[in-house]
């Protein structure tokens, strides 16, 4: 909940280093997609997401739209857009590192 708090204030935390890629944004339906901030910990990946509905027709955000299947928090600032409706939304997930170093059993 911190970590979501931090992204929110868009402040830095302890133990996390805070990126903004320059990614461009990616279609998802009729949902413009982009990462706008990335904080990156041994343990735990932040993501702060730019969501804009393109489509003629209300869009209704849910974690299952916008998040990976191992998001371990999700929060959106706004769920049903409008056209042309912008919000954000704050995603964590576990860092890759962890899950890479336990596959199969080795250190």
């Amino acid at each position: 909940a911190s970590l979501i708090q931090a992204m929110y204030q868009g402040q830095g935390m302890d133990g996390f280093e805070i990126r903004q890629p320059s990614m461009n944004p990616v279609m998802v339906g009729p949902l413009k997609v982009q990462m706008i901030t990335e904080y990156r910990g041994l343990n735990l990946v932040g993501r702060v997401l730019r969501i804009e509905n393109t489509g003629k027709a209300a869009a209704v955000l849910n974690e299952q739209t916008i998040a990976p299947g191992n998001a371990v928090a999700v929060s959106v600032a706004k769920h049903e857009l409008a056209e042309g409706e912008v919000t954000t939304a704050y995603i964590i997930t576990p860092s890759g590192q962890i899950a890479a170093s336990s596959v199969g059993g080795r250190p």
